[in-house]
């Protein structure tokens, strides 16, 4: 029998309204360790381990004007992350319910 492994991954997302932001003092951090400017750092991937230390590291002090930054672990490889109104939520293969139509015949 093959052994399934579990895949872990920390995800940062912002959970109010408002939207997505890292403060002063989170994007100095980043630029100095991952040469990111203030306008760059909307590329960082959301999963990026210095980024998820970083928030990690200053909690509350990570947030920019209109976040609530929150590190999240999911057991999938691949993410998707639903914003509304700058609230987001992560959908991942085991979270989502897939509608499966049968095939005709079937």
């Amino acid at each position: 029998m093959q052994k399934v492994t579990e895949v872990s991954m920390k995800v940062v997302i912002n959970t109010r309204y408002g939207g997505f932001g890292l403060s002063p003092k989170a994007l100095m951090i980043l630029d100095a360790e991952l040469g990111v400017s203030n306008t760059g750092h909307h590329q960082i991937a959301r999963h990026d381990p210095t980024l998820v230390r970083v928030v990690e590291q200053l909690g509350e002090e990570a947030n920019g004007d209109f976040a609530s930054l929150k590190v999240i672990e999911i057991s999938d490889d691949r993410y998707y992350i639903e914003e509304h109104d700058g609230w987001e939520g992560v959908w991942t293969p085991s979270n989502m319910n897939w509608i499966v139509p049968k095939k005709e015949g079937s």
